[in-house]
């Protein structure tokens, strides 16, 4: 019994799919285009070129013959990292992203957050420690920037930041 269980497919099995690649990278691409209104256009360029490399190599990886047919707790451990890593990326946008004093261009940072932490939740149902560490990795960095520029003065960036705290909780 416990073998039928073991080999019942993970969340993130199903989720690689060329549709999901293409909308992905999309949603990161408009993100690039509205970040480059208010930087320079190279920060924004970095960081979708780091974001969406790491998308696709993952979504190759994962997608090969030889991958699916892994047991389960391998295809889990390459899953995780590969989350980690990714989610590291996006916890970067508070270096890459970040234009200080500019509220409505944080909102939107603080909104494209909310969209992958929602991601996050909805593709990694059922593996509580994925989840967790891939939701902090996310959304703690900008928070916490958010928070400690709030603190000298714009109430509303700690407030940010507070939300972004919990999210994660």
């Amino acid at each position: 019994m416990t073998a039928v269980l073991d080999e019942q497919p993970d969340p993130e099995d199903s989720a690689h799919t060329v549709a999901s690649l293409w909308a992905l990278r999309a949603c990161e691409l408009l993100c690039f285009f509205m970040f480059a209104t208010a930087l320079p256009w190279q920060q924004p360029a970095a960081w979708f070129s780091i974001i969406a490399s790491m998308g696709v190599l993952r979504w190759w990886h994962v997608n090969r013959p030889a991958f699916r047919a892994r047991p389960k707790a391998h295809r889990q451990r390459v899953y995780r990292i590969y989350m980690w890593v990714l989610m590291s990326f996006v916890g970067s946008s508070c270096y890459f992203l970040y234009v200080p004093d500019n509220v409505p261009i944080l909102a939107v940072l603080v909104s494209y957050l909310l969209g992958n932490a929602t991601l996050i939740a909805v593709r990694l149902t059922g593996d509580a420690v994925r989840t967790t560490i891939a939701l902090c990795l996310a959304v703690l960095p900008t928070s916490v920037r958010l928070f400690v520029d709030g603190l000298g003065g714009n109430s509303l960036l700690a407030l940010m930041g507070v939300g972004g705290f919990l999210m994660t909780i």
